[in-house]
């Protein structure tokens, strides 16, 4: 890490945009000091010299990333690849894997190969269905293919295992204008390519809104968002025999202005790989039909504040018997605990993923006390 590479510019421009203020009537002109609100205590300030020549230049970065790290709970060297790319014409896409196997920073060369494929499959798949938005699609187009060599796989990071994925410079990457409201906006294709990728995580990620349903997903999501190739490459991220939460930040270059706001952070867990398989199947138009099913709780298990809870049944479905698990919401979930304690049946109808030994209610229609 050599401080001679931080400009002061590209500093103030990332405290800035990370909600720093400068204190402007600060009574010493040779200091820019910056302030940053803390919930329930006073401001923390930051210190920095005035002008690169001063001497204490060096001196005075290096304590102010020390006091950042704090801060953000992130180590300097981070915070310092942050402050140097600041005005880069890049975005960058961070995906964090969080699981006992990447605790440690380092991840099995097995799952490593999968992550490697399933980033380029993804990032072909959304150049793709940005070309042409479709459902799904047999094979991309030979531009869409070699456009994964336009990406970098960028420094991993630690903290569990974190894969960067940085775009090629933004400048003169075949901008196309589109008018919305009367306004010309001009983006980059890289953006789009990862806009979409973040937009369809984040379709994922809200997929249990009451105003995100299924069908809504199927008939519409793939015009800005996620399809069924997306859905694989997605699905390559999982281990079948490890619990995986996946944490997706973009990072916008700011030389070109972001013109639409995602959440800064989108989390799937776990649990978000059933919804995934059983919208890939949707996707390719494998109707996901409503089924309904009958049996006795198997199974209760909720979280510390009972807001909401999960269930097991057991139930017979064409002369089999399975194992069905279902989350409820709070007063459905206290229905299910009565209905077990008095051994009482229950009645589910919903969308299933069968694919597991033991069948997920991706969407429930209905929860009934027989």
């Amino acid at each position: 890490m050599s401080l001679d590479t931080i400009s002061l510019s590209n500093f103030v421009g990332y405290l800035r945009n990370n909600g720093w203020n400068r204190m402007k009537d600060f009574p010493n002109p040779n200091v820019f000091v910056f302030s940053h609100d803390i919930v329930d205590s006073s401001p923390i300030s930051v210190l920095l010299p005035a002008k690169e020549s001063f001497p204490d230049y060096h001196q005075r970065l290096h304590f102010a990333l020390g006091i950042l790290s704090d801060f953000e709970n992130r180590s300097r060297d981070l915070i310092f690849k942050d402050i140097i790319s600041y005005d880069s014409p890049t975005d960058k896409l961070e995906i964090r894997i969080v699981s006992s196997f990447a605790e440690d920073g380092a991840i099995p060369l097995s799952y490593a190969s999968n992550l490697i494929k399933g980033l380029k499959n993804l990032i072909v798949s959304a150049a793709y269905t940005e070309e042409l938005p479709q459902r799904v699609f047999k094979r991309a187009s030979q531009k869409a293919q070699s456009y994964s060599d336009f990406f970098k796989l960028g420094q991993t990071a630690h903290g569990s295992y974190v894969v960067t994925v940085e775009s090629g410079s933004l400048v003169n990457d075949d901008i196309e204008i589109a008018i919305e409201n009367d306004t010309l906006i001009t983006e980059p294709f890289s953006r789009r390519v990862m806009k979409r990728i973040h937009k369809s995580m984040h379709q994922i990620e809200s997929f249990n809104d009451e105003n995100n349903k299924l069908n809504d997903l199927v008939e519409r999501g793939y015009t800005e968002g996620i399809n069924a190739n997306i859905c694989d490459a997605l699905l390559s991220f999982y281990d079948e025999n490890e619990s995986v939460k996946l944490e997706s930040k973009i990072k916008y270059s700011k030389a070109i202005e972001n013109t639409e706001q995602l959440p800064e952070k989108i989390t799937l867990n776990s649990s978000d790989y059933h919804i995934i398989k059983v919208l890939a199947e949707a996707l390719r138009e494998k109707k996901s039909e409503d089924v309904e099913l009958e049996g006795y709780i198997s199974k209760l298990s909720s979280n510390s504040e009972l807001t909401h809870g999960s269930i097991n049944i057991i139930s017979t479905y064409e002369n089999k018997r399975h194992s069905v698990k279902l989350e409820l919401n709070q007063d459905d979930y206290k229905r299910a605990c009565d209905a077990h304690k008095e051994k009482k049946q229950v009645r589910i109808t919903g969308v299933i993923d069968t694919s597991g030994k033991t069948w997920e209610v991706v969407e429930l229609k209905s929860f009934q006390v027989l």
